[in-house]
């Protein structure tokens, strides 16, 4: 059933999102009342900070990702950092083997 109708209805909702496009704010009005909306940088602009650097790498199978990424994070040099996003723990776990394997 409906997880949110069984809640009662005088509580505290907290959502975090990096990003605040329009999908994710109907869900959160639709669930909220009389909420209050903290933002860092110029809220109603969906930007990226400009330190920051994005890649994209399309990949057609799970050996070529980790092959893209081993290739990406050893140009990074000895001290520099980079933030990887996985969906599951089980994906997680399998590329922390095959980075380890990858030295």
């Amino acid at each position: 059933g409906d997880i949110v109708g069984r809640l009662p209805p005088a509580r505290q909702s907290v959502l975090f999102t990096a990003t605040w496009p329009p999908q994710v704010q109907s869900i959160g009005l639709a669930y909220t009342s009389n909420p209050v909306h903290v933002g860092q940088g110029h809220c109603g602009e969906v930007t990226c900070n400009s330190r920051v650097h994005q890649d994209v790498h399309l990949c057609r199978s799970q050996s070529e990702k980790v092959s893209v990424l081993v290739e990406f994070l050893q140009g990074l040099g000895q001290h520099r950092r980079a933030i990887v996003f996985v969906n599951t723990k089980a994906v997680i776990s399998d590329l922390c083997q095959d980075l380890r394997r990858a030295g």
